[in-house]
């Protein structure tokens, strides 16, 4: 697997751990300390940011090989994925600082 193929893994894998804190915080939020929150929040967020950043680098990568083919086919999907992670991760993290709000 080249470098290409490890920043899409990469961008994956951080994409599933930036929605699965904030679930997992839903799940088991009355077992949960308030700092233990605070940082799955922060890792969430996190994750997201730097899904986004293998994405952009996986498209220099492209850019630089002249794989305007690859670039061609996969721009829409790339650009519509992000967009869904960022709404979906923003909206789960709003719902997960509203409920420990109401929670107290």
């Amino acid at each position: 697997m080249g470098y290409d193929g490890l920043l899409n893994v990469g961008s994956i894998v951080l994409g599933l751990i930036a929605i699965f804190c904030p679930l997992f915080i839903l799940i088991n939020r009355s077992r949960m300390k308030k700092e233990s929150i605070q940082i799955l929040i922060n890792v969430s967020l996190l994750a997201t940011l730097f899904s986004i950043v293998f994405v952009q680098l996986s498209t220099n990568y492209e850019v630089n090989s002249n794989d305007w083919s690859a670039l061609m086919d996969t721009s829409n999907a790339i650009t519509t994925i992000c967009v869904l992670l960022t709404v979906v991760v923003v909206f789960l993290n709003i719902l997960v600082y509203s409920s420990t709000k109401k929670a107290k």
